[in-house]
């Protein structure tokens, strides 16, 4: 499955074609109130052959507890979100998701026990890039350290 096809069937929302905000380059999907409970807003993102960089934009509704994730290591391995606004937790390892704050997931090797939370009432803005398992091999065979090492 394309990432593309994965977002689309994750959302369950189809692509807005319209929507200017963010670049034509990548695909922007909207979530509205009729679509979420919990969140409204955007999610767009750019595919590259070795990165996905995306942003997340959503106003959260009512609280948001994450109990697991779905599985990311098809699409990237290393992922890094830069957390413009936000307010909420993430556990296992704990740490505060705020504003000006970087949250990165190794989804290779993420657990069962991931938890992440998102207060209510309050804008959730994150720009990430996403590392493809290619990408990360290639550097670091590249300065003769084996990949299997990680």
């Amino acid at each position: 499955m394309s990432y593309y096809d994965f977002v689309k069937d994750y959302m369950k929302v189809d692509e807005c074609k319209n929507n200017e905000k963010y670049s034509s380059a990548g695909h922007t999907f909207c979530w509205k109130k009729e679509n979420s409970t919990y969140a409204e807003g955007l999610y767009w993102f750019y595919e590259g052959g070795s990165f996905i960089i995306d942003i997340h934009d959503f106003y959260i509704k009512e609280e948001v507890v994450q109990n697991s994730t779905y599985s990311m290591s098809d699409y990237v391995s290393i992922y890094s979100s830069y957390i413009v606004s936000a307010n909420g937790e993430k556990f296992n390892p704990y740490q505060t998701i705020t504003a000006n704050s970087l949250c990165t997931f190794d989804f290779d090797n993420i657990k069962d026990d991931f938890v992440f939370l998102l207060h209510e009432n309050c804008c959730y803005l994150a720009v990430s890039i996403g590392f493809k398992k290619e990408l990360i091999e290639k550097h670091l065979a590249s300065i003769n350290i084996n990949p299997e090492s990680f």
